[in-house]
């Protein structure tokens, strides 16, 4: 029976007399109430598995249901009920609904009649009297039977409730649609429905049908697209608006989803339903439109599900399309929606990859056509297609640029794009049928991006034309301004690509049309309100330059309300990466404050720590861009060389989901776009941080690594068409090359960046980065010709020198032209009125402060306070005050003062000729007489030339840059009892650079501040260049007049501290500008500016005093004596301490100046004249600090163990700890002031090992002239030796030589030699040094045996003949090599070898003979002897004369100056004075009575060589006189300190060979034999012996990298044998990474050659190897041949374990490995290599010497080095190979 059926009303109508019917639906009622409680008990036990019971209770239970439920809908169709009765049936409404879903719920358990329940509800929902929540009830109970169904496994139940839940869910939404539309007619409804409620109630109704289907599809029904097909019928048939549609993307991505799922692995894409099909098989068809923008739903979907394959999606997406493109809106009236679904084209094919970029810009540009068809005028409507065309054009910039289609289309679509936009007076645009999107969400994201590509691109005016959009788009929302500016500013979209300011002005002006307050500090402060970080961020990067003074950093935190300090900034950066929940925008906004803080640190000198913040900065932003991009790595094709010279390039290719993300999509959360990053602004800033990191390395010497990031960045720059990096990388390039003596390269890299800038000079909008980079060009240029210059010394050509004061110069003038376009101090929100000058007088007038409501940053008294620079110059006498006063004055006298006298006296200085030639008559008078200048007496105008160079240089008097307009402090006011009325003067007259920085913050503009911040910068180039100026005009004696010199060092210092200071006054301030850099009290400020400016001007100081032209007095500089230059030298040496170039010239010129200083008795040095250390401490403290710079420096900055924000400065309480950290030992130059110099010089002494440490360098270039005049030189030398010896026990000794070149030259074979056999090309490792113009046939010799050994195969092959003229060769280069060994120590050293000797072990009569001798000394002579000099010459003297020549000279030079064979008998006639004609005489007869015989040496304890990177080279083991020396090569003093740190058996005590010294077991040893193969009988020589012992190794294949990594951190001791330093198998920088490495024996050719090319520090297998902490590394420092190597080999291995194991006798393998040695033979195979037998009976001789032998526990790694070169059939072309880098290192057994 079917509800209400007919018989039901027969019978109600026969009983209605009797029995009311609502008494008896009032009694259903009640009984269905109780039964609904036992339904719902029912209901529940079954959910959880409990089967019923009672089965046919349920039945009853379910028929009483059905009853009520039956009369309930009968009820219904009686016409003639009455109205009370009518209200009753209403009322019981509820209990109907309970009992339908209780009768269901019953009909489920039971698995009855659920039929008849189902059609009981689908007659209540299609009735005309149900409201909306009954219907809203009835949906969320069915729904919820059916998940219930579902999860207890009622797999066909669960259907039947879910597929009624979505036909009640349409009808619901029907049934809305209908009552809101009635209410809008105005008829009378039951219920009443707000107006905005319908597309709540689609998107619910969407949701419920999504949460349904996919129940259903779980269930496996098979009829889902009906159901979803359906849905979209019912739910959007009547409303197809926007807002409905964009509802059902919810449905549209399950279907897709379920599509996805349901697709076989191997079915094909092209069976996957589509719902096209779907709609247009449906009974009601749908409107075209309709199905376009449902399908569009669809194509979306795809771009967003999450897929098993991106491929599908990428599939299904073009199937779509195709449907719409060629199905759906294929006519002209669906212009737009094609054009829309083409933009969308264009974003699958991108987001698939790369390779479809063509077909992505072709889809662009078909869109892009549709759009230009049409009329486009706002006014009329057609403000949807503008936005549509603009959009497509933005698109169209960003896959130009991956494309690589060049600047001009990329700038041609972004100002399309701009234009349209600029034509509409509203970004509020909707596409009819699409969801409206706000422009905040859509189109300022796209803005974004473009303003990220346009400004990595170079073209800035546009970006920020972009920006003022942004605005425009914000205020129409009616947004606040301030978070759209904070997101602008701290995504770094208010500057561009390698600019120098934070924030354009230009933006500034443009945002001034909007925003009225955007130009004042307050109102940024304001956007950054509650951001701490942010505000972190804002405030820093306004910070102009640090530590200027305490008064700025606590007037800017003042302002601002955040200090912006170090610690602060880095506390900010650290919050943002340490939480767990950070995200991209937090990363990014903390690389920013890292690569910040690392440019601050900077400007202190800091750049260990700058690069520590740099290097985090950098991985930040890499971090980012492997999310953003992906990169690729390849080899150039024909004609893209240029790039990267023919060598692997690397690219990026953005990610295409990630470039994707700029197409402006509906479904992105607005959130997401407040943070939006665009690829394009994560790389320029990767771009930024490659660069800076790039910088700082090659600021401490790390070239290599420099050259591997800025080649990287360039390449990049290449392949993404970025001319500004591209510019900026090359001429770090060319700076590295140029550094390297690369000159090739470096002008390749030069003409590239000139090339790039000149193509794209015009696309470059921004006039001050362009400035900057034509700047850079010209003085790139210009430093190349230098060094060309510098290379060419000894030709002396001008030429090269002359073109590069013309580049230097050409800059200057590009630099002043820019002067007159951006006028500097042109601070225009400061309204103060200047300072009114007359002719005779300067008169303050009223000032006023313009603050935008802020208070001026002054004292309680309301004065600012006085800062340093202007507190030093208010000492200034009060003639310097009137000086002042009349200062425009005196400048008009002086233009009209030609015909008049002089204001001063002119003094001529004395020349040179006629100083030289008074030394030479009057020998006795010279130490009162010899002075270095003359004193000045009066002050002169300048000359004519230097008037012109300096107003060429911008520093004419006629400035006309005012500084009037930032006048500092007031004018009467007093601060600690000083005038500062002279202060008001000077800020206002020359603009200290600390006062106007206070007034630009109280001016509260940010333009003011960007302005300063300019001024900075222009300066700061101004400075570099004027510096090098200097340094061409001063070159090599001074070709050039010194005045215009002096003008520029006064220039530059006037500089670091004012604005504009007229060089007229330059006079009058010099000794305040000298007390200025000079001052502790300014702290860090500029360090490394001032150090050199410093170093310039103490250099040509020095080489001033010696000039033989005659000068004018012009200045102070022409008065500076030597001991004027010593302070400026310590205050250098303090600011330049992490510069490893500059510092090393620094120490240099001063251990030469205290050398020089013993000329001159009267001479009082600040340091020796305290008395408390020898002026040997001091040269020889100096000296070893400039030895070994770079390596120090790399060393430290390598050292992880070092805390990245900790301070690098060690102070002197640490110093002297023992529990301080390893670099407190490691870098002893590490002082932050002058004053705790000397107890810091003790400390470092008596840290000192006792084994003696010789440091020597070769002196070339400027300081060689210098001493040459100043020693009055017989002749000139090319170079000199400055060498230095020391030890923790001993007085120094430190000596400078003069050095000839040997000319001893090598014999060319003729042209049928089999060596010109070889097509291979020797590699010098060492480019050019000092050492090509003093030994030049030693790099000749290099290369003849490098020739030979590479064709030595060919030639022993080749018949005997040849066979003996090879070997002929070979002992030809052998002998020559002893030749220059001989002529090296003869005519270099002389009779002072004995300096490079250790001391002997017993010394008792040298210590009797030593005192005699002194006394003698002292009472014949009246000079103070160094008793270890003394002690060295009897201890080291060959012979009789070589003593008397040593102690002559001792005598002569005070022991601080040397001669050897190539000064013959010649002095050094500055000494003349100093001895009497029978001196000589007398040194003889008191040798000959004092010492009595000469002791032959037995042994001798070992000594360290600390040898310049100029002279390792050489093998100076191999000299005659340390042929038996036990010798040690370490590369600076402060690797000593490192590698005896890291000793755990570190104690100092009275024995050298007893620890302090490491300790390794020869038991523990690890071999790599013949990895390659190749050296077969090598292997075989060395594999059984190896074997026999069971050392663990490998022989005849390579290893892994981990596998020796292994090795070398487990054992003692690691043996190579094979070809190279083995860095093949594992590279130095995995070495380096080790914290313990074993002592290697590394027997490869040239394993221990350092590559030292240019002014980097050197590379090497040693020095990794020592890093890592090897004790002690044997190797070659040139190729060698296999067997004689072996030969050496076999013999070193010998004499460590045969001395070794004579302690254990008891021991059998240490008995069986001696025994295995002895049989041990290598004989000369048949191939006719080189070879010898027969040597082991005078070997094992000399092996036994009791001498040699300590005890079995005090065998070094070194002491047999002599003996085991010996055993070569080449004891010097092959066996002067093989050095010790390292320790004395004892073998023992441990």
């Amino acid at each position: 029976m079917q509800p209400g059926h007919s018989n039901m009303e027969h019978s109600f109508s026969q009983s209605y007399d009797h029995v009311s019917f609502v008494v008896y639906l009032d009694s259903l009622e009640f009984v269905c109430k109780i039964l609904s409680q036992y339904a719902n008990t029912i209901w529940k036990n079954f959910s959880e598995g409990i089967i019923p019971c009672c089965s046919g209770n349920m039945t009853y239970v379910l028929r009483a249901f059905h009853q009520f439920i039956d009369s309930n809908i009968s009820a219904y169709s009686f016409t003639n009920m009455p109205e009370g009765d009518k209200e009753r049936l209403y009322e019981q409404h509820g209990t109907l609904l309970r009992a339908l879903v209780s009768a269901i719920k019953v009909s489920f358990v039971s698995n009855e009649g659920i039929q008849k329940s189902v059609s009981f509800i689908k007659c209540v929902i299609s009735s005309t009297w149900i409201k909306l929540d009954e219907l809203k009830f009835l949906m969320s109970s069915l729904g919820n039977i059916g998940v219930m169904l579902y999860n207890i496994g009622h797999f066909e139940e669960a259907p039947k409730a879910l597929e009624l839940c979505c036909q009640t869910i349409w009808v619901h939404a029907r049934l809305s649609y209908h009552r809101l539309s009635a209410s809008k007619d105005g008829q009378i409804i039951i219920e009443d429905l707000p107006k905005d409620a319908l597309n709540d109630i689609i998107v619910d109704a969407f949701a419920r049908i999504a949460k349904m289907v996919d129940t259903l599809h779980r269930c496996g029904v098979k009829t889902i697209s009906d159901i979803v097909v359906k849905s979209l019928s019912e739910l959007l048939a009547d409303d197809g608006t926007s807002t409905s549609l964009n509802s059902s993307l919810v449905l549209i991505k399950l279907w897709v989803k379920i599509t996805n799922k349901d697709l076989e692995d191997d079915q094909s894409v092209d069976s996957a339903p589509l719902l096209y099909h779907s709609l247009m098989c449906y009974s009601s068809p749908f409107p075209k439109k309709l199905v376009g923008l449902i399908l569009e739903q669809e194509l979306l979907a795809y771009g967003l599900i999450e897929s098993r394959g991106t491929m599908f999606c990428v599939q299904m997406q073009t199937r779509i399309i195709d449907i719409l493109l060629n199905k759906i809106y294929c006519s002209k009236e669906y212009y737009l929606e094609r054009s829309r679904v083409l933009v969308r084209k264009a974003h699958t094919l991108r987001a698939s990859g790369m390779q479809s970029i063509s077909s992505c810009l072709e889809s662009l540009s078909e869109a892009i056509s549709l759009l230009q068809d049409i009329p486009l005028d706002s006014y009329q409507g057609n403000a949807t297609t503008i936005h549509q065309l603009a959009i497509a054009y933005c698109l169209h910039a960003h896959c130009a640029q991956e494309a690589n289609l060049g600047a001009e289309v990329i700038f041609n679509s972004a100002q399309n794009a701009f234009g349209l936009w600029s034509k509409v007076r509203t970004f509020n645009h909707s596409s009819p049928g699409m969801i409206f999107q706000q422009p905040s969400e859509t189109l300022v994201p796209l803005l974004c991006s473009l303003v990220d590509l346009l400004a990595m691109k170079g073209c800035f005016e546009l970006q920020f034309d972009l920006c003022k959009l942004m605005i425009i788009i914000w205020k129409q929302e009616n947004l606040p301004p301030e978070k759209l500016l904070s997101m602008l500013f701290t995504n770094g979209r208010l500057h561009h690509a390698c600019c120098h300011l934070p924030m354009d002005q230009q933006f500034i002006s443009n945002a001034e049309q909007h925003l009225d307050d955007c130009h004042s500090t307050e109102f940024w402060i304001n956007c950054f309100k509650g951001d701490h970080p942010s505000l972190s961020m804002f405030v820093q990067r306004l910070w102009p330059i640090d530590s200027i003074s305490k008064s700025c950093e606590s007037s800017f935190g003042r302002q601002f309300g955040f200090g912006a300090s170090v610690c602060e900034v880095g506390s900010a950066a650290s919050s943002l990466v340490s939480e767990v929940t950070s995200n991209d925008q937090s990363i990014f906004l903390a690389g920013y404050l890292y690569f910040d803080l690392s440019k601050r640190i900077l400007s202190r000198g800091q750049i260990f720590q700058a690069l520590s913040y740099g290097i985090e900065a950098l991985q930040l932003r890499k971090k980012l861009l492997r999310k953003k991009f992906k990169f690729n790595l390849g080899k150039f094709v024909s004609g893209e060389s240029q790039c990267s010279g023919g060598k692997n390039f690397v690219s990026l290719e953005a990610r295409g989901s990630t470039i994707a993300e700029i197409w402006p999509e509906p479904t992105k959360s607005t959130v997401t776009r407040d943070s939006f990053l665009t690829p394009w602004n994560v790389l320029r800033c990767y771009l930024e941080s490659i660069l800076q990191v790039a910088l700082l390395h090659e600021l401490i010497g790390n070239g290599a690594e420099a050259e591997v990031l800025l080649r990287t960045g360039k390449d990049i720059s290449y392949f993404q068409g970025l001319p500004v990096f591209g510019i900026t990388f090359a001429l770090a390039l060319g700076q590295i090359y140029r550094k390297r003596q690369q000159w090739d390269a470096a002008e390749s890299e030069l003409k590239y960046a000139r090339d790039l800038l000149a193509e794209n000079i015009t696309s470059i909008s921004c006039k001050l980065c362009k400035l900057t980079l034509e700047i850079s060009v010209d003085a790139q240029d210009g430093d190349l010709l230098w060094s060309l210059f510098e290379k060419d010394f000894q030709k002396q050509s001008p030429d090269n020198l002359s073109n590069a004061l013309v580049m230097y110069q050409s800059a200057m003038e590009k630099l002043n032209s820019a002067r007159l376009e951006f006028p500097i101090g042109s601070y225009d929100k400061l309204k103060t009125s200047c300072i009114a000058s007359g002719k005779d007088h300067i008169g303050e007038t009223k000032r006023e402060m313009c603050n935008h409501g802020k208070e001026s940053i002054a004292a309680k008294d309301g004065a600012i306070p006085s800062c340093t620079v202007c507190a030093l110059f208010s000492q200034a006498s009060s003639d310097c005050s009137n000086d002042l006063v009349a200062l425009k004055s005196h400048k008009h006298n002086l233009k009209g003062s030609e015909g008049c006298p002089p204001l001063d006296v002119k003094v001529k200085r004395t020349t040179r000729n006629s100083s030289r030639l008074a030394k030479e008559q009057n020998l006795e008078n010279h130490a009162k007489t010899r002075t270095c200048s003359s004193k000045r007496t009066a002050h002169v105008k300048d000359e004519k030339a230097s008037t012109e160079l300096n107003c060429k240089n911008g520093k004419s008097g006629s400035d006309e840059l005012s500084t009037d307009a930032l006048v500092c402090g007031k004018t009467n006011s007093l601060l600690d009892g000083v005038d500062h009325s002279i202060d008001y003067y000077t800020c206002n007259i020359f603009g200290c650079w600390n006062c106007l920085f206070i007034n630009s913050i109280n001016s509260g503009s940010i333009q003011n501040i960007l302005q300063f911040r300019w001024d900075c910068i222009w300066h700061g180039y101004l400075v570099s260049l004027l510096l090098k100026i200097a340094r061409g005009l001063g070159a090599h004696g001074g070709l050039h007049g010194a005045h215009e010199v002096h003008n520029i060092y006064w220039q530059c210092i006037s500089l670091l501290y004012f604005r504009s200071l007229p060089q007229e006054c330059y006079r009058t301030y010099e000794l305040n500008l000298i007390r200025l850099i000079m001052d502790e009290n300014i702290g860090d400020f500029l360090s490394l500016e001032r150090a050199e400016i410093l170093y310039s001007m103490s250099l040509f100081s020095l080489k001033g005093m010696l000039s033989e032209q005659s000068r004018d007095v012009c200045c102070s500089f022409c008065t500076v004596q030597m001991s004027d230059v010593v302070p400026w030298l310590l205050k250098a040496f303090v600011l330049s301490r992490e510069s490893p170039s500059l510092f090393q010239e620094v120490c240099r010129l001063l251990a030469c100046i205290f050398l020089l200083a013993t000329i001159d008795s009267t001479a009082q040095l600040p340091l020796y004249s305290k008395g408390t250390l020898s002026l040997n401490h001091w040269a020889a403290y100096f000296h070893q600090n400039s030895v070994g710079t770079y390596l120090n420096c790399h060393y430290f900055a390598g050292l992880q163990s070092l805390p990245r924000r900790k301070d690098l400065k060690v102070s002197l309480e640490d110093f002297g700890n023992e529990s301080s950290e390893d670099f407190s030992k490691f870098l002893r130059f590490s002082l932050v002031d002058i004053e705790h110099l000397e107890r810091h010089v003790k400390e470092f002494f008596h840290k000192l090992p006792d084994v003696p440490i010789v440091c020597i360098s070769m002196l070339g270039g400027d300081i060689v002239n210098v001493l040459g005049e100043i020693l009055l030189l017989p002749s000139f030398f090319p170079a000199w030796m400055l060498l230095s010896r020391f030890d923790s026990t001993n007085k120094p000794i430190t000596m400078l030589m003069p050095v000839d070149t040997i000319l001893e030259g090598i014999q060319q074979e003729d042209s049928s030699s089999p060596m010109k056999a070889s097509d291979k090309n020797w590699q010098c490792p060492w480019g050019y040094t000092i050492m090509d113009y003093v030994a030049p046939t030693f790099k000749k010799l290099l290369e003849e045996n490098f020739v030979s050994l590479s064709s030595a195969t060919h030639t022993l092959n080749d018949g005997q003949a040849n066979h003996v003229r090879w070997w002929s060769h070979r002992m030809k280069l052998n002998n020559h090599l002893d030749e220059i060994l001989k002529n090296m120590e003869e005519s270099w050293l002389g009779p002072w070898k004995c300096l490079l000797l250790g001391p002997q072990l017993t010394n008792q009569h040298i210590e009797a003979t030593q005192t005699n001798l002194i006394a003698g000394l002292e009472s014949e002579f009246k000079v103070d002897v160094n008793p270890v000099l003394i002690k060295v010459i009897l201890g080291g003297a060959a012979s009789l004369d070589e003593m008397e020549d040593c102690v002559s000279q001792l005598i002569l030079y005070k022991g601080y100056f040397g001669r050897g064979g190539c000064c013959g008998k010649d002095r050094l006639r500055a000494f003349s004075f100093c001895t009497e004609p029978n001196a000589l005489e007398t040194v003889k007869y008191l040798i000959k009575s004092k010492v009595n015989e000469l002791v032959e040496p037995v042994d001798r304890d070992p000594i360290i060589f600390v040898l310049d990177i100029n002279v390792q080279m050489l093998p100076w083991e191999s000299l005659p006189a340390l042929r038996t020396q036990e010798i040690y090569r370490m590369p600076s003093v402060g690797s000593i300190f490192l590698a005896l740190s890291r000793n755990n058996n570190y104690c100092k005590d009275g024995s050298i060979i007893a620890p302090p010294f490491p300790v390794i077991d020869p038991l523990n040893t690890f071999y790599l034999l013949n990895p390659s193969g190749d050296l077969s009988s090598t292997q075989e020589e060395f594999d059984r012996l190896f074997k026999n012992y069971e050392w663990k190794g490998m022989a005849g294949f390579a290893p892994t990298a981990e596998e020796l990594v292994l090795a070398l951190r487990n054992h003692d001791l690691f043996l190579y044998f094979g070809h190279g330093s083995g860095t093949q198998y594992v590279s130095g920088k995995e070495i380096e990474k080790l914290d313990n490495c074993a002592a290697a024996l590394l027997m490869g050719c040239s394993s221990g050659t350092l590559h030292c090319k240019g002014g980097y520090a050197p590379q090497g297998a040693p020095l990794s190897y020592l890093f890592a902490g090897s004790p002690a590394v044997i190797a070659n420092l040139w190729d060698v041949s296999d067997k004689d190597i072996d030969r050496f080999s076999k013999a070193l291995l010998d004499s460590w374990l045969q001395e070794n194991f004579m302690a254990a006798k008891n021991c059998s393998k240490c008995c069986q490995l001696t025994q295995e040695f002895e049989s041990m033979t290598i004989a000369v195979g048949d191939n006719g290599r080189p070879r010898r037998r027969g040597t082991r009976g005078k070997k094992s001789e000399q092996m036994n010497d009791s001498s040699k032998r300590c005890s079995c526990g005090n065998r070094r790694v070194a002491s047999y080095l002599s003996e085991a070169r010996r055993a070569c059939r080449l004891p010097l072309m092959i066996g002067a190979s093989p050095v010790c880098y390292g320790l004395p290192t004892i073998i023992r057994k441990k």
